[in-house]
């Protein structure tokens, strides 16, 4: 639906993680995309608070996020 990428980077920010990047990847005709966020470096215990929100927000998620840590 229109609006989720906003809402998820809204969250992301009200939770002080900067996004580095996103991807948005499959179409609409599946009925859902794959969003792919990339963040700056950010505490655990933020990025983990803002997983939950979005993840409970209604119509925003069909599946549970996935978090792939990136250290340098």
């Amino acid at each position: 639906r229109t609006g989720v990428l906003a809402a998820a980077a809204a969250v992301f920010a009200n939770h002080d993680v900067s996004l580095c990047s996103v991807m948005q990847e499959g179409t609409h005709d599946r009925g859902a995309v794959d969003l792919i966020f990339v963040t700056h470096t950010a505490s655990e215990q933020n990025i983990r608070a803002a997983l939950e929100e979005i993840a409970a927000q209604e119509d925003m998620l069909l599946a549970d996020p996935t978090v792939i840590r990136v250290e340098d």
